[in-house]
């Protein structure tokens, strides 16, 4: 899969702007909440990476943007 097309982060912080939108301080919760959990879910992706779960991200992907 080409970089930027979907990712797992971006499915499960796909409400990610209404997250920033209920903290105090929205720049440090990213960077000591939000980043790091991204981190490690595209680390995992690189590790465990296949066409098959490519595909499967992808139908992820548009079952969250169509439901």
């Amino acid at each position: 899969m080409a970089p930027g097309i979907t990712e797992e982060a971006s499915i499960v912080f796909r409400n990610e702007s209404e997250l920033l939108g209920q903290v105090e301080d929205p720049e440090k919760y990213y960077i000591e909440e939000i980043m790091p959990r991204k981190l490690r879910l595209n680390l995992q992706y690189l590790k465990n990476y296949s066409l098959w779960k490519d595909l499967l991200l992808i139908f992820r992907t548009f079952g969250k943007v169509f439901s």
